[in-house]
């Protein structure tokens, strides 16, 4: 990977944790040490180095999940879930300030309903999605996609994407919350 792309750091991290945890980590100034440092029962944490925007740019192309039927008007409004994976629509959490801003947490409903929708996306809709020269136009964080080309998305995001696939999984069949923020 082009070193020269990476050299300011945000990194996107996630925390599963009981919901108990939450009301603990709120009361604790030193929230980030006390997940870091393995002292809240029953949590993980991953990051997915400066990925998250890469990610999230391919999955915003991505249909959205089925939306439930339900009764009524008929008329239900589908959006993607990738914003989630920013903390865009989790509850932000004024308390549990990180290095670029608040903690996000995104209820165990939701980690359910995202847990879902990433199982059922196939490895080769992203790779069809993946398209350098549109991230690089976007200027999607880290943008190395056309210095790297495939090497970006093969070496540096699916890997991320099957972890963080992993991680939600993990999370919703705990019935867990996940914490959403950057460092």
């Amino acid at each position: 990977m082009d070193k020269q792309a990476f050299n300011v750091s945000v990194i996107a991290t996630y925390a599963r944790v009981n919901e108990g945890a939450i009301e603990s980590l709120r009361s604790d100034s030193n929230w980030l040490d006390a997940l870091f440092g393995g002292q809240i029962p029953d949590a993980q944490v991953i990051d997915l180095d400066k990925a998250c925007d890469g990610i999230v740019w391919l999955l915003s192309g991505m249909p959205p999940p089925p939306t439930p039927a339900t009764s009524g008007s008929g008329f239900a409004l589908k959006q993607s879930l990738a914003p989630l994976l920013s903390g865009a629509g989790g509850r932000k959490e004024r308390s549990l300030e990180a290095p670029y801003g608040p903690a996000s947490a995104l209820t165990t409903q939701q980690v359910k309903e995202l847990s879902d929708w990433l199982s059922s996306i196939e490895i080769s809709e992203l790779r069809a999605r993946y398209d350098p020269e549109a991230m690089a136009k976007s200027r999607v964080y880290p943008q190395i996609w056309m210095a790297e080309g495939a090497a970006a998305f093969e070496d540096y995001l699916l890997p991320r994407f099957s972890e963080l696939r992993k991680f939600i999984a993990t999370a919703a069949t705990a019935e867990q919350c996940v914490l959403v923020f950057f460092i």
